[in-house]
């Protein structure tokens, strides 16, 4: 399997060999500004993440899959071949591959 992302998503993958079943989670983080308060340094202030990412991906798989599916009901997957194509519009997503 191969995952294409942008650098800042981080792609996890686990596998239950009993189910026949491969998650991908896809993580896409950007770190915030973050500021130092005038008074108790040298502690930070976490930014908060406003909005919510939009990226693409692409899952390709050695071998041929049998289903696909999105956690999130608005990420668009599109199969192509062996090949998932996906628009992603959060920070987290898993892609249920059914092998």
């Amino acid at each position: 399997m191969r995952v294409q992302a942008p650098a800042n998503v981080e792609a996890v993958v686990t596998d239950d060999p009993r189910a026949r079943v491969l998650r991908v989670h896809l993580i896409a983080y950007n770190s915030t500004p973050q500021t130092t308060p005038a008074k108790d340094r040298p502690y930070v202030l976490p930014g908060l993440i406003e909005d919510a990412p939009l990226y693409r991906a692409t899952i390709e798989f050695a071998q041929p899959i049998r289903r696909a599916s999105a956690w999130d009901k608005s990420t668009v997957l599109k199969r192509r071949g062996q090949k998932l194509e996906l628009t992603v519009a959060d920070i987290h997503e898993v892609i249920v591959c059914r092998y």
